[in-house]
This record gives structure tokens, sequence and C-alpha cells, in this order.
């Protein structure tokens, strides 16, 4: 898996889809240990300007 799911994860747990974060920690246990500087709405944001 990717850092891509380490945005995924926080953008999940920011948004109160909890369910959806734990579900995905259980298939990649690394997304909670990886740092990611930016939120993934922040890169869409960037994208989209």
């Amino acid at each position: 898996m990717s850092s891509v799911d380490s945005l995924v994860y926080k953008y999940l747990l920011e948004s109160g889809n909890t369910e959806a974060a734990n579900a995905l920690k259980k298939k990649n246990p690394s997304v909670e240990k990886q740092k990611v500087k930016k939120s993934l709405v922040t890169i869409v944001e960037q994208f989209n300007s």
C-alpha cells in the first residue's frame, strides 16, 4: 500500500467515518504509522485552483 492510503485514512478519521477508517487500517495497519504532511482536502483544493 502507499502513502495515498494514509491520506485516505486521515481523511476518513477527520470526516467522522471511523468505521471505514478502521476497515482500511485492518487491511493495511501501516496507514496509522505513516506520516503525511498534507490532508487530502488540501491536495484536492490545490488541484482545483
